[in-house]
């Protein structure tokens, strides 16, 4: 899903995502929360750049634009989600296979092509002297996740080209 770097940045703490409402404490409890803030958007902005927004809208794979935080909900981006993919028709699983592709959650067996993904982007290298919690961190959100509610994990899955 993309969406406009001002909605990305701006709006980013305008849903009650246990995520974003667990940053938001932190930086607020922070030495300097506007400073922090300031920060924070500042980096939001550089991983939503035009650049990557872009490469993201011409990768090929489908891609959702997210340009109305109002009418955009969660429910209608899952219900867009759910027709896309033939979820709810049917499809117990949320494995995707298709003649070159397949995408499946990660597993612990994962951890060597997990470690490659964090050469993928800037942001995600820094987390590379802790890639092993990092991925613990991913298969535990398996665990909070619940669709029907709006919690959908980000970054969860393994993407293999066949």
């Amino acid at each position: 899903m993309l969406s406009p770097q001002e909605m990305s940045v701006e709006k980013f703490f305008d849903r009650d995502d246990p995520d974003k409402v667990f940053i938001k404490k932190q930086i607020m409890q922070s030495k300097s929360p506007q400073k922090t803030m300031e920060n924070f958007k500042a980096c939001l902005a550089k991983v939503n750049s035009k650049e990557n927004y872009d490469k993201y809208a011409k990768s090929g794979f489908y891609t959702l634009v997210r340009t109305d935080a109002g009418k955009d909900t969660k429910d209608e981006i899952l219900r867009i989600l759910s027709n896309h993919f033939g979820l709810g028709q049917g499809v117990p699983s949320i494995y995707i296979s298709t003649e070159k592709l397949y995408i499946r959650p990660f597993e612990e067996k994962d951890f060597q092509q997990f470690q490659t993904l964090l050469d993928l982007y800037s942001g995600w290298q820094l987390q590379k002297n802790n890639a092993r919690q990092f991925l613990e961190w991913h298969l535990s959100n398996y665990d909070k996740m619940d669709i029907d509610h709006g919690y959908v994990c980000g970054m969860n899955t393994l993407v293999f080209c066949l």
